[in-house]
């Protein structure tokens, strides 16, 4: 399944709330990979609905796949520990281009 977009603050909960109700069907015939190749997060408000809703599907389908994460979602996973017990697998992480305050 590919997920495509930018989940901004303000939406960034029912964006994800959404991708799992969408990705639910898709993961009753097995492990769940979902591409986010071009989902944008721009926040940590973005990033934090997403390892909730993440540990949502991992806890009803026991394994997960995520290509092409982007760079500050893989790195909060493995901050967190998300990545520890290999039931959340990481493929191709976006090396995102880093951004400055003006």
């Amino acid at each position: 399944m590919t997920v495509e977009g930018e989940l901004q603050a303000a939406e960034a909960e029912r964006g994800w709330a959404a991708l799992v109700a969408f990705a639910e069907p898709a993961a009753a015939a097995g492990p769940l990979r979902l591409d986010l190749t071009h989902l944008e997060l721009p926040d940590g408000v973005s990033v934090a609905a997403g390892i909730t809703a993440l540990r949502g599907l991992l806890r009803r389908h026991g394994a997960l796949t995520l290509i092409g994460a982007p760079q500050m979602l893989a790195h909060t996973l493995y901050k967190i520990g998300g990545l520890d017990d290999r039931s959340l697998r990481l493929e191709d992480v976006r090396a995102d281009e880093p951004t400055t305050a003006n």
